[in-house]
C-alpha cells in the first residue's frame, strides 16, 4: 500500500524536473543553450534511471507477495499473532461441526477458556496459512487441508503428544488407517468426524417441476442445463467451494474427481459455467436455511447440512419434504481431523481440548447436534438412535464404497480450479 504513493510522489517530482527544462528561445547564446540541454538531458537521464530501479523493486515485490485473489471474506481471524493469556485455547474449526454449547463442559472441567474461530470453507482457512502462521492451539479441518498445512513451512504441524491425549486409543482404527491418506505417518492429527457431500432435494418441489419419474439420485439433477433451467425458479444453491464443486462435476462427467489434468479441470469448469445462470447462489453458509424454509428446492451440500435443513424444518412445523441424494455414480466423503499448528501458543491446553473432543459422550453430542458421524465408536451408546439408524450419516461397508474420500490434486490444478471459481462467482469468464 505504502509504494503506490510513493510512485505518484515520485512521478511528480520527475515532471517538476522537466518543466525546469530550459525553453532554446530564452538562451542568449548556443553555448549556454547546449550547455543548458546537456544539464537537463543528464537530469532527465539519472530521474528515468531512478524510475526503472524503482519500478523493478515494486515488480519483485508483487511477485514475491500474496496473490490477493485469493483472499476471502470468511477467513478466520485467529490469524493475527496476539498474545493470549495462559489459560485461553484458541481452536479453529468448520462452523458447521463444533459450536461454542460443546465447548462449556470443557471449560468448566478444565478452567480454561476457548477461544473458536468458526470457518465457513477449507479454502478461507488456506488463504490465511498461505501467507501467516495460524494463531490457533487447535485446528479441525479437512483431511485435505491438513495435508496441505503439513506441507506447508510457513505454517506445519506439530507432532501431536499422544502420552497428554488418553482418548486417541478410542478412534476407530479403520479411520485412523485412512487418515494416513492425508497424514502418511499418522503423528500429526486424527480424525474426529465425517460426512458425504452429495444433492439436497425438496422431493416434492422437484416432482412438481419434473415429473414423478424422474430419478433424483442423479447429478443430472444440477449439471444437466435443461433440467437446471426448469429448477430455477425454486431455487439451486451450492457450497461456495472449488474444491467440492469440481470434484463433483467430474462426478458427474465420469471422470476421476480429483483428475489433475487441465483437459479435465476445463471439462469441469465448462460444466459449471453451463449452469452458472441457473444457481441462485454459491453460499456454503446459508445452505441449511434456504432449504429448511423452501427457498431451494436443490442444493450441492453435505450430508450434515442437509439434515440439519430437516431438523430446522421440523422445529419450525415447515412442509418441505427434505432428503439427502448420493448419485450411483458415487460422491465424495469429506473428513475432519483435528492437529496442533507449530505456533501453537497453549499446546498442553490444545491437547487437553483434543482430548476432550475423542470423549465418547462428547464426539456423540456433536453428532447429535450437527449431524456428522464421529471417528469415536464408543460414542454409538449416546447417539440417537434415528442418527445411528440412518444409512447416509452411518452407512453399510457397500454405500460406504460409493464415497470417495477427497484427494488434493496438484498444486497446479488447485490454482487453475480457483482461478476459475473466482471469476465464476464474480460474473467473469472461465480462464483460458
Amino acid at each position: 500500500m505504502v509504494l503506490v504513493p510513493t510512485l505518484d510522489v515520485k512521478d511528480k517530482s520527475m515532471t517538476t524536473q522537466q518543466d525546469q527544462t530550459p525553453d532554446a528561445k530564452h538562451t542568449k547564446s548556443n553555448h549556454e543553450a547546449a550547455a543548458r540541454r546537456s544539464k537537463a538531458f543528464g537530469t532527465f537521464m539519472l530521474a528515468a534511471l531512478l524510475s526503472v530501479l524503482m519500478l523493478l523493486g515494486v515488480g519483485v515485490f508483487l511477485l514475491s507477495a500474496p496473490n490477493p485473489g485469493t483472499a476471502t471474506s470468511a477467513a478466520p481471524s485467529a490469524s493475527v499473532n496476539i498474545k493470549r493469556p495462559e489459560n485461553v485455547v484458541a481452536l479453529i474449526a468448520p462452523r458447521s461441526v463444533i459450536d461454542v454449547d460443546l465447548l462449556r463442559d470443557f471449560e468448566t472441567e478444565s478452567g480454561a477458556s476457548v477461544e473458536l474461530v468458526p470457518y465457513d470453507n477449507e479454502e478461507s482457512l488456506l488463504s490465511i496459512a498461505g501467507s501467516t502462521s495460524l494463531n490457533a492451539d487447535v485446528i479441525l479441518a479437512a483431511g485435505t487441508t491438513i495435508q496441505q498445512l503439513l506441507r506447508n513451512r510457513n505454517v506445519g504441524l506439530n507432532v501431536l503428544p499422544a502420552r497428554s491425549i488418553a482418548n486417541l486409543a478410542r478412534i476407530d482404527p479403520a479411520l485412523r488407517t485412512l487418515a494416513k491418506k492425508y497424514d502418511a505417518d499418522g503423528l500429526y492429527s486424527v480424525p474426529l468426524a465425517w460426512t458425504a457431500i452429495g444433492l439436497g432435494v425438496n422431493r416434492a418441489d422437484i416432482i412438481s417441476r419434473l415429473g414423478a419419474s424422474q430419478k433424483l439420485d442423479t447429478w443430472s439433477l444440477l449439471f444437466d442445463p435443461v433440467i437446471a433451467t426448469k429448477l430455477n425458479d425454486c431455487g439451486v444453491y451450492s457450497v461456495d467451494a472449488s474444491s467440492l464443486a469440481f470434484p463433483s462435476a467430474l462426478l458427474a462427467l465420469g471422470l476421476q474427481p480429483f483428475s489433475s489434468t487441465p483437459n479435465d479441470v476445463e471439462r469441469a469448469s465448462a460444466a459449471w459455467e453451463s449452469i452458472r445462470p441457473k444457481v441462485t447462489r454459491f453460499d456454503t453458509r446459508i445452505l441449511a436455511e434456504t432449504l429448511a424454509t423452501g427457498k431451494a428446492c436443490l442444493a450441492l451440500a453435505p450430508a450434515s447440512e442437509v439434515y440439519r435443513a430437516r431438523a430446522m424444518a421440523r422445529d419450525a412445523a415447515q412442509s418441505v419434504d427434505l432428503a439427502f441424494m448420493v448419485p450411483p455414480d458415487g460422491t465424495l466423503l469429506r473428513m475432519y481431523m483435528l492437529a496442533q499448528p507449530r505456533g501453537a501458543q497453549n499446546a498442553s491446553r490444545g491437547a487437553m481440548l483434543i482430548d476432550y473432543l475423542l470423549k465418547p459422550e462428547v464426539s456423540a453430542r456433536m453428532t447429535n447436534t450437527h449431524w456428522v458421524a464421529n471417528a469415536v465408536p464408543a460414542s454409538q451408546l449416546y447417539v440417537r438412535q434415528e442418527i445411528k439408524d440412518d444409512p447416509i450419516i452411518y452407512p453399510d461397508i457397500d454405500a460406504f464404497r460409493r464415497l470417495t474420500p477427497e484427494e488434493n490434486p496438484t498444486p497446479a490444478a488447485i490454482s487453475l480450479r480457483e482461478r476459475f471459481w473466482q471469476l465464476m462467482n464474480s460474473g467473469g469468464s472461465p480462464p483460458p
